[in-house]
C-alpha cells in the first residue's frame, strides 16, 4: 500500500539524516559520498500527491554536498523540515487512492455504472482503490468527517475525474472540489454529462472533447489508465462489451431524467 511505502521512506531517510548529522558533528570539514536512494525513492511516491513537497526534497538533496564535497548543514535543514511535515501529514492516514471521484449524489446511479463498468470491469481499477461517496463501500464510514475527508482523499489520489452534470454545476461543494484538483496539480480528468453543453463552465475548451457517453472519449481513458496501472486481465472484446453497456444505460437514464 502507498501509504506504508511512504511512511517506511520517511523513516529510512530519517535514519540516514542522522547518519550524516553524526558525521558532520565529527568533522564538517571531511568529504563525503552521499546515497540519493532513499530520497530519490520517497520522491518518487510523493510525486503525484505532494508536488511542490517532492521539488524541495530533490533540490535540497541536489545541494547536499558543497562544492568541495563537504555536507552542507543548511541543505540537511531543508531535508529535515520536508520529512517533518510529510511525517505529519501521513501520521494519521492509513489508505489512498488510485482515482477519486467527484460527483454529484444526484447523478449517483450513473457514477454507479460507470465505476462498474468503465472503471472496475473495463480497466480492471480495484475498488479499494477507488473513492466514491456514493458507493457505501467506496466511501467514508458512519461518522466520519465528510468534508475533511474529501480533502484528505482529492490530495492522496493519484487521479481526480470531475463527473460535470447539471446536478454537479448547481452543487457548491462539488465545484469547491472542481477547483481543488487543479490548484493540487492532481492528474484531473473531466467529463461532461451530455445534454449539458461543454460551453456552460469554464472548462469548456477541455470539455469539447470529453463527453462521458461517447466511445472515443471511453477509449482513451482506458488506453491511459491501462498504461498507468497495468490490467490484470483485459481484453478488447470484454472492453467493448463494457463500454457499450455504459453508453447503454447512460442514454436510458438520462431519456427517463428529461
Amino acid at each position: 500500500m502507498k501509504i506504508d511505502q511512504i511512511k517506511q521512506r520517511i523513516k529510512e531517510c530519517d535514519h540516514y539524516i542522522e547518519q550524516l548529522v553524526g558525521h558532520y558533528n565529527r568533522d564538517a570539514a571531511t568529504k563525503v559520498s552521499i546515497n540519493n536512494h532513499p530520497f530519490g525513492d520517497l520522491k518518487k511516491l510523493i510525486s503525484t500527491t505532494d508536488i511542490s513537497v517532492a521539488v524541495e526534497l530533490e533540490n535540497a538533496t541536489k545541494s547536499l554536498l558543497s562544492q568541495y564535497g563537504t555536507i552542507s548543514i543548511i541543505a540537511i535543514g531543508r531535508i529535515c523540515a520536508v520529512l517533518n511535515m510529510l511525517s505529519h501529514k501521513y501520521k494519521n492516514i492509513e489508505k489512498s487512492y488510485k482515482i477519486f471521484i467527484s460527483h454529484s449524489s444526484k447523478d449517483k446511479d450513473i457514477i454507479k455504472q460507470f465505476v462498474e463498468k468503465i472503471l472496475r470491469l473495463g480497466c480492471t481499477i480495484e475498488e479499494s482503490d477507488i473513492f466514491c461517496t456514493s458507493i457505501e463501500s467506496m466511501s467514508i464510514k458512519t461518522g466520519g468527517d465528510l468534508r475533511e475527508h474529501i480533502k484528505k482523499h482529492i490530495i492522496l489520489s493519484d487521479y481526480v475525474f470531475l463527473m460535470i452534470s447539471k446536478n454537479y454545476i448547481k452543487s457548491t461543494i462539488c465545484l469547491n472540489e472542481m477547483g481543488a484538483p487543479w490548484i493540487l496539480d492532481k492528474k484531473v480528468k473531466p467529463l461532461l454529462f451530455p445534454p449539458l453543453k461543454y460551453n456552460a463552465i469554464w472548462l469548456s475548451e477541455v470539455l469539447k472533447n470529453s463527453p462521458v457517453n461517447c466511445g472515443g472519449t471511453l477509449d482513451n481513458l482506458r488506453d491511459e489508465l491501462v498504461s498507468e496501472y497495468p490490467p490484470k486481465a483485459s481484453k478488447t472484446s470484454d472492453w467493448n462489451e463494457q463500454k457499450s453497456d455504459f453508453i447503454a444505460f447512460y442514454a436510458q437514464a438520462t431519456n427517463i431524467a428529461k
